[in-house]
């Protein structure tokens, strides 16, 4: 499968609930797909952090809660979505997470 992966920057408040959902053109048949959603610190670098994942359609949605959320101690995390059809993994989306403190508790 031949996909250029989506590269969207998200910003959240830490500890914030947050469902990250990614819309993969009607192309790609992502039905049978399995799909991974993490975060580290760079794309160079293994996930130090997974999601969990549902597809609805053409739409991935990563859960965020709050618990993974407070677990992301640094002010910037890298983020990628993967899809594995028939065995070949392919990104679907990727870019830079923001992270904030909540100016409530400074």
């Amino acid at each position: 499968m031949s996909y250029s992966p989506e590269f969207k920057n998200i910003e959240i408040i830490r500890g914030q609930v947050l469902d990250i959902e990614i819309t993969v053109p009607t192309g790609v048949d992502i039905s049978n797909a399995t799909v991974s959603f993490g975060i580290s610190d760079g794309p160079e670098f293994a996930y130090d952090l997974t999601l969990t994942t549902s597809k609805s359609g053409q739409v991935i949605t990563a859960i965020l809660t709050e618990a993974k959320s407070l677990l992301l101690v640094k002010d910037r995390q890298f983020y990628s979505c993967w899809v594995v059809i028939a065995g070949n993994p392919t990104p679907v989306a990727r870019g830079y997470i923001k992270i904030f403190n909540d100016s409530r508790n400074r």
